[in-house]
This record gives structure tokens, C-alpha cells and sequence, in this order.
């Protein structure tokens, strides 16, 4: 799952575009995401120079909201996968179902379900 939305991050063609990491994570939830997974907040730097912190930060994250989906779900995989995306393009769990969200909840999909070479 974690790859799967490195893999489907928007490409916004802009080095300065705010967004961090592989990810494209936003300065403000960082904060949050770091405090929670290390107990300690991380720079907009850090993050963006050291990919390893990066995966192990949304790694924390991921596992967290996958699993609460799965619970939401009745450990409905596809279900679950789609409203963790959902949740990390706009914040919320459903309503990814048309326009540019749907389009990226789809692709996040698609490569979490192919297979790893």
C-alpha cells in the first residue's frame, strides 16, 4: 500500500510545488504524522532528504488507517485500499467516486494489486 501511493502521487511538474517526499505529503500533516509515528515532529527537509525516514513515517501511517479501514470494512480488501486512498487525497474516507480523486483512488488500486516483480 505504501508503494502503491508513492507510485501514484500526483506529478504536479513543479520542484516548489509544496508537497514532500515521493509521497507529496503537505507541511501541516507531517507535523501530525511525525508526532504520532516517531513522537517527535520532522522538517519539510528531513522528510524530502532522507527517504528512509519518509517510507517509515507513511509506513506508521498507512498501517494505522488500512487497518481501521479493514475494521470499517469487514476486512474487505479492495473496500479498504479504496477509502485509505480516499482518505489520503482529501481527508475523508468516502467520496473519492468521481473527477481527479476517483481517477487516483482507482490508480492506487491498480498498483497495489499488481503483483511485485
Amino acid at each position: 500500500m505504501v508503494e502503491a501511493l508513492r507510485l501514484a502521487a500526483p506529478k504536479t511538474g513543479s520542484a516548489n510545488d509544496g508537497l514532500y517526499s515521493e509521497w507529496q505529503v503537505k507541511p501541516e500533516t507531517l507535523k501530525g504524522w511525525s508526532k504520532f509515528c516517531l513522537k517527535k515532529e520532522v522538517s519539510p527537509t528531513e522528510f524530502e532528504n532522507n527517504s528512509q525516514l519518509a517510507r517509515q513515517i507513511v509506513s506508521c501511517i498507512v498501517q494505522r488507517e488500512l487497518k481501521g479501514q479493514l475494521q470499517a470494512n469487514n476486512n474487505n480488501e479492495t473496500q479498504a485500499v479504496l477509502g485509505t486512498a480516499c482518505w489520503w487525497m482529501t481527508g475523508q474516507y468516502k467520496g473519492c467516486n468521481s473527477g481527479f480523486t476517483a481517477d487516483y483512488v482507482k490508480k492506487v488500486l491498480g498498483y497495489y494489486q499488481k503483483p511485485s516483480t
